[in-house]
């Protein structure tokens, strides 16, 4: 494995060195984490392209009940789920295999000693039971879609979420609530992942020159920490060849994050525990903006009395504020049982 190039000079346009108690102190951590906000940069731009991560201009799709749809217009947002208890929770596994093999690779290929030993860690971290999953919100690219009305049947509506006007809620904005499509190719999913450890290699390097004089006794911790998190976020977009078709879309959030959701960490009981959730709609962000959801319109899927739904969901639009929210009806072919 080929090693980053690093130049001296390549520090100016990273993260500012920064002083903590008169000494340097760089937190390229960061920087790696969140992949640069510079969207002139062509790093930034491969990089965002590696993680599919979506345009604003892209139109993003969800199915849900008519109870599901009047919980999302009342709260304002989405629910995000600890993974853990999710319905495929065994994909992250496969995830974290695929994960642990390229660790081991870089590791073995490491020229830095130093860095090695934080792949490693990282390593072990994914082997280990976790204490907090993560928390997705998930989505789709696929409108009126065949195979999504046989998941949720009868009644169910498709929401269709884009550019509506100036009063939108800011739903999808980074770097918190970035929607990335979903990875299905498994060399798409290896390349992904070696493409963060590169980063991180390229940072880490970058802090070596910076703080030469003085290197802080946590800052491999923080690596550690920032790179797992950012491999376990990794592998939610990763899913099985064989569910192509539903063209996912996640956000995915950590535990983190938390501080940024009025209300805080949530819970809500299943027939798998108690799970605790985000609603999207609570982020400090939207609550200040305010504005409602960038609802283009509403589907109504193949139902018995598919026209009187409609009438019903779009009386309810109506008086939640929602004017320019269209309500159609699904054109496709499905008899529900």
């Amino acid at each position: 494995m080929t090693q980053v190039p690093v130049n001296p000079t390549d520090i100016s346009e990273h993260r500012q060195v920064n002083k903590v108690e008169g000494k340097p102190y760089r937190t390229g951590f960061l920087n790696a984490f969140w992949g640069g906000s510079d969207t002139s940069d062509p790093r930034v731009l491969l990089r965002a392209r590696r993680e599919n991560v979506l345009s604003s201009s892209q139109s993003l799709h969800h199915y849900t009940s008519l109870s599901g749809l009047k919980g999302i217009i009342e709260e304002n947002g989405f629910w995000a789920s600890d993974n853990r208890f999710m319905n495929d929770a065994e994909e992250s596994w496969n995830g974290i295999k695929l994960a642990r093999e390229v660790l081991q690779h870089k590791a073995k290929r490491s020229s830095e000693p130093a860095f090695a030993s934080i792949l490693r860690n990282v390593d072990e971290l994914l082997a280990s039971p976790r204490q907090y999953g993560h928390l997705v919100a998930c989505f789709s690219t696929a409108r009126d879609d065949l195979g999504q009305w046989r998941g949720y049947g009868a009644g169910g509506v498709c929401l269709c979420l884009g550019t509506v006007g100036e009063a939108e809620a800011p739903l999808f904005f980074g770097p918190d609530h970035l929607p990335y499509k979903a990875i299905y190719d498994d060399l798409r999913k290896r390349v992904l992942l070696l493409s963060v450890l590169r980063g991180f290699e390229r940072e880490y390097a970058l802090d070596r020159i910076a703080m030469a004089s003085k290197w802080p006794n946590n800052h491999d911790e923080h690596y550690t920490q920032q790179l797992h998190l950012k491999i376990s976020g990794c592998i939610l977009g990763f899913k099985d060849r064989a569910f192509q078709n539903e063209a996912e879309a996640r956000i995915v959030l950590s535990h983190q994050q938390v501080d940024s959701y009025e209300g805080g960490l949530r819970f809500r009981v299943s027939p798998l525990g108690i799970i605790p959730y985000l609603r999207t709609g609570d982020h400090l962000a939207i609550k200040k903006d305010g504005g409602r959801l960038p609802l283009r319109e509403i589907i109504v899927g193949p139902a018995p009395h598919q026209e009187l739904v409609a009438q019903s969901v779009e009386t309810f639009l109506r008086q939640s504020g929602y004017a320019n929210t269209t309500v159609s009806l699904s054109q496709v072919p499905y008899r529900t049982p």
